[in-house]
């Protein structure tokens, strides 16, 4: 072999290492450990986004709540809160000056019947977050700036087979109408525990 054809040898072997040219075999153990990597995240990523599904349920119920009393207060009339945990795969909250389930409907189109006016209407719940209310229509005055009766919004993962299973929040409205969040899970961030 001449001296020229080693030279060539050897400095193909050189550009292969410093240049970045990856072989088969580098390519097939790299695909290995991401997939090694994939499979070990992919449970807590569940986790996560079921998580993450009943903050967005949590947060979009103290609104309403804060978006009842903030109506009550500006036009000087009463304001109703409905749970209709019927109507959707969740449930909804309904905002509206009539008389207890005066209206109704979370996907589509709300009814009201009589002298009800819709204000607001949350969003369906995400899937697998379940609304329970501990009373189904709350009352804002806007005189004493009250809610009779004082109630709880809990907000149940029910997605089964998730690891946050059971998990819930609770949204509780006090005499005044302010809301205050708690968890029984402890995973669930950013709550105080129930």
């Amino acid at each position: 072999m001449s001296t020229a054809r080693r030279f060539e040898t050897r400095r193909e072997t050189t550009l292969a290492a410093c240049c970045g040219v990856i072989g088969l075999a580098e390519s097939l153990a790299a695909l290995a450990v991401t997939s090694v990597v994939a499979a070990l995240a992919a449970p807590n990523l569940q986790t996560q986004l079921h998580a993450w599904r009943l903050e967005a349920a949590s947060g979009e119920v103290a609104r309403m709540v804060r978006l009842a009393r903030q109506q009550s207060a500006l036009r000087r009339m009463p304001m109703r809160l409905d749970a209709d945990p019927h109507s959707a795969p969740g449930g909804c909250l309904l905002l509206h000056t009539g008389a207890a389930g005066a209206c109704v409907g979370c996907v589509g189109a709300a009814t009201c019947t009589g002298e009800a006016q819709l204000i607001a209407r949350s969003a369906p719940l995400p899937a697998g977050v379940q609304l329970q209310a501990s009373a189904t229509s709350l009352l804002w005055h806007p005189a004493s700036g009250t809610v009779v009766p004082t109630g709880t919004y809990r907000l149940r993962l029910a997605s089964s087979g998730a690891a946050l299973s059971g998990a819930e929040v609770q949204q509780v409205v006090n005499l005044l109408g302010r809301v205050r969040s708690c968890s029984t899970d402890p995973r669930i961030r950013g709550h105080v525990a129930c």
